[in-house]
């Protein structure tokens, strides 16, 4: 992938993906499996290691279909950090999990007042 900061997912279909939390002592694995975030997507806008500074810009488009993903922590099917992705709301979730939001999940990344 040449550009992560700007990417379009069009059309596409994400089924049986799984993230799982793995014991560090066990396995050298990446951030997104160590944490089970995002069985199927885990989209960090904030990664040092791309030099990804929190100005990315990913958009779902046309009828992504996310089918039995899981994550054992968060985002069954999709969990981000600091920008939350764009939409056309045209996504299809079909029986995904995780222990917080089955689809979708995120923690709060930065409060402007």
């Amino acid at each position: 992938m040449q550009d992560a900061a700007n990417l379009n997912i069009i059309g596409s279909i994400f089924k049986d993906n799984e993230a799982w939390v793995i014991s560090p002592a066990t396995s050298s694995s990446t951030k997104i499996k160590a944490k089970g975030m995002g069985g199927a997507l885990f989209l960090d806008c904030l990664n040092e290691g791309a030099n990804l500074k929190a100005d990315c810009n990913i958009a779902l488009k046309s009828n992504n279909i996310f089918t039995g993903n899981a994550a054992s922590h968060e985002g069954g099917a999709i969990s981000w950090i600091s920008n939350r992705y764009s939409t056309d709301n045209t996504e299809i979730f079909f029986n995904n999990s995780a222990f917080y939001g089955d689809n979708v999940a995120s923690y709060p990344y930065k409060l402007d007042v």
